[in-house]
């Protein structure tokens, strides 16, 4: 018996001629030729592009600045990452070309050109990398009008994303991840019933005791983790609002995964024995902390994107419809008499008060080799040992001394430290010298990186009725009972005093200087510097009467070091 079979009805498929009209790509348009731009266009064009001249120079020693520091060093893929975003909108979406000067154009030219005056006045290679962006910014506008900066939102984002903190907050910011990982970790060891107590960012148990350091405080993860939230903001076409949504939640979930790997590290210590601080098995626990909590943001974020949806986005637009904002006054062209006055007056305004107040000095692009900046010491630390210093001073007398090396990721920084230890009755205070360092170094970042919770900070004459020799002091507390008195001075090669910045003790002013001071721009920098120290250290308050005793006893030692 057969079945009769047959073929399966062949669909019929509409012609070309017969499918609807799809959106073509804009066409790329040629730039017009010099000829044909306005006069105050090519003013503003002109003006624009010295800013970025000048700049050149600030960017690569910042960018050096940058490659020394771990928390950093990703920085150029993030550019990199923006220069082909950037190559893809531009193909997408290629812009009209033809500059028009309008009011925000010269808005966004003024803050650029005012912004890369105060580089070179402050001065401050920080404030470079905002400028550089300034100045891309008011270009895109000019080449591009209100809507291509929108275009552009991804590159521009990716490019805020390379900055580095400014005036060294990020010093400040390990700090306080730091506090913040040995609170959650002591948290949830209480929880499991782990014997342990804490003292300031050390943790300690019965036969172990756990120092949160730097690389551990989860800054890197931090840095890491803001670029790797703005890279995927930016991957689904998010608005900035979106963005910064995701960057804080993404913050939230990396910090408490850091702080799981600091209780990992101890519990499984306390618990069963297994010790995970050795360098591989660490980092290998840090890669997984990090990972777990970059997969708990973004799990997060489909849980938001499910609430909230974010609205439909055409290919290669970069802006939501209803982010994309629509022409107003400001988008009108200028006449050339306005562009005339206002650019041509803030291009006189950077060149005379640059000319007049320019206080940038050239800093070394690569980071200068500890071994080499000992060189330059005004005394060689590695040869100092106990008799370099008197048996007795005034009414201490010596009664120890010893050497410590410290390791690059020392919260103290420097290479050695030498100690001599005196004592006056039932009184004992440290005397030493540290170094080397690139310029001025602060104490207070020092012992707040160990868990001291800084009090009073002054500056005062070591050696009194003297102008010459500025010192600083610190009063210091940490719990339960510790208090400190800390004295130091910093003294550079030719045996000079570094003074301290303007900003220090003063922490609600001078904030604009510190966009200078704060990464060593300034003209007092110089590397090869070495510290003097004094630490009195105790268990209740320091008396006055010992305070100025301790005052007394570090001028009879910058005497005999230094005069």
């Amino acid at each position: 018996m057969s079945v009769a079979t047959s073929d399966p009805p062949i669909e019929s498929r509409p012609s070309d001629a017969a499918l609807p009209d799809r959106p073509e790509r804009p066409r790329a348009v040629a730039p017009p030729p010099l000829s044909e731009w306005s006069s105050e266009s090519k003013l503003v064009a002109a003006v624009l592009a010295l800013c970025l001249l000048a700049l050149i120079y600030p960017l690569i020693a910042l960018a050096g600045w940058m490659l020394g520091r771990g928390h950093y060093q990703h920085f150029p893929l993030l550019i990199l990452a923006a220069g082909g975003l950037a190559a893809y909108r531009f193909r997408l979406d290629p812009p009209p070309w033809f500059p028009t000067v309008t009011p925000r154009v010269l808005i966004a030219t003024g803050l650029a050109v005012l912004m890369t005056t105060l580089v070179f006045i402050l001065p401050s290679r920080w404030l470079a990398s905002v400028s550089g962006i300034a100045c891309l910014f008011a270009l895109i506008q000019l080449f591009g009008g209100r809507r291509w900066p929108w275009i552009w939102k991804g590159p521009l984002l990716l490019l805020v994303a390379a900055l580095p903190l400014p005036v060294n907050f990020d010093s400040w910011f390990v700090v306080g991840l730091q506090q913040l990982a040995t609170w959650l970790a002591s948290a949830w060891l209480d929880y499991r019933g782990v014997l342990h107590m804490t003292t300031g960012v050390a943790i300690l148990t019965t036969d172990h005791e756990y120092f949160v350091k730097d690389a551990c405080s989860g800054i890197n993860s931090v840095f890491a983790a803001i670029a790797v939230g703005i890279g995927y903001g930016v991957l689904r076409d998010y608005s900035v609002r979106r963005v910064l949504v995701l960057v804080a939640q993404m913050l939230v979930w990396v910090v408490v995964a850091n702080a799981g790997r600091v209780f990992v590290t101890v519990f499984a210590q306390a618990r069963w024995g297994v010790d995970t601080s050795g360098t591989t098995l660490h980092e290998l626990l840090g890669l997984a902390t990090f990972a777990s909590g970059i997969l708990l943001a973004l799990s997060t974020d489909h849980l938001i994107r499910y609430l909230r949806p974010t609205a439909l986005v055409e290919p290669g637009v970069g802006a939501e419809p209803s982010e994309t904002p629509e022409p107003d006054w400001l988008d009108e062209a200028v006449g050339g008499q306005v562009v005339y006055s206002l650019v041509g007056g803030a291009a006189a305004f950077a060149v005379i008060f640059g000319g007049l107040l320019f206080r940038f000095e050239a800093q070394p692009v690569k980071p200068i080799p500890i071994e080499e900046m000992a060189e330059w010491m005004v005394l060689d630390l590695e040869s100092l040992d106990e008799s370099s210093m008197p048996s007795q001073l005034g009414q201490w007398h010596r009664s120890g001394f010893r050497t410590e090396t410290r390791g690059p990721d020392s919260v103290f920084g420097g290479m050695i430290s030498v100690v001599w230890q005196y004592h006056n009755g039932k009184r004992s205070v440290g005397l030493s010298l540290d170094g080397p360092y690139d310029a001025w170094h602060d104490l207070a970042v020092c012992y707040g990186g160990v868990g001291w919770q800084i009090g009073d900070m002054r500056t005062f004459e070591a050696i009194p009725k003297s102008t010459d020799w500025p010192a600083c002091e610190l009063s210091l507390e940490r719990q339960p009972v510790d208090t400190a008195q800390v004295l130091y001075l910093c003294v550079n090669p030719e045996g000079g005093v570094v003074p301290p910045p303007p900003y220090f003790g003063m922490p609600l002013s001078s904030l604009v200087r510190r966009l200078g001071i704060g990464m060593q721009d300034g003209p007092k920098s110089m590397p090869g510097v070495v510290q003097l120290q004094l630490m009195d250290h105790r268990a209740g308050k320091i008396s006055a009467q010992d305070q100025k005793a301790n005052r007394e006893l570090f001028e009879l030692a910058v005497r005999h070091l230094f005069e």
